[in-house]
């Protein structure tokens, strides 16, 4: 194999964001006697306990005391709290979260024409929807050629950002 060599200019720099950034608090070890196979975070464990009581009280609310009913109420309400907060459609984010995004994005959506669209002030999505009419028009900026970089960002008197 040959073997190409450029010259690197200046400090090397690790991107290593999901290693400098500090996990979530975990839990192993409950109530002293009792180890788990393997640490879970809080968040998980929290939301696995109220699926368990959420599916406890409901099958508690249909069928009575009968414990194969209360039994079967709580390890659904426990497995859906365990997928709510591993399951991921988005990569990197919980169901919960996914849930969020959807609901406050439908909340927000802005309708042109009858189709749904997000209202943006430049690359930046507008936050708050204003409410009552909004008008969009497309405005420009006559801009000296040379003064801007390809993104737009106003280049220094000796050509740098």
């Amino acid at each position: 194999m040959a073997e190409t060599s450029k010259r690197v200019e200046g400090p090397p720099m690790i991107c290593a964001t999901r290693v400098l950034k500090p996990g979530g608090a975990r839990i192993g070890r409950i109530a002293g006697g009792f180890t788990l196979p393997r640490t879970l975070p809080v968040v998980t464990f929290v939301l696995t306990g109220i699926g368990a009581v959420f599916g406890f009280v409901l099958a508690l609310l249909a069928g009575g005391w009968n414990p194969l009913p209360l039994g079967i109420g709580a390890a659904l309400g426990g497995g859906g709290g365990y997928a709510l907060a591993t399951f991921s459609p988005l990569r990197g984010e919980s169901m919960a979260k996914w849930i969020l995004l959807t609901l406050s994005g439908t909340r927000t959506k802005r309708r042109i024409d009858g189709k749904p669209v997000t209202l943006s002030v430049g690359v930046a999505v507008a936050g708050r929807v204003p409410v009552g009419r909004v008008r969009i028009r497309q405005s420009a900026v006559r801009v000296r050629p040379g003064t801007v970089d390809d993104r737009g960002v106003a280049l220094t008197r000796d050509g740098g950002a």
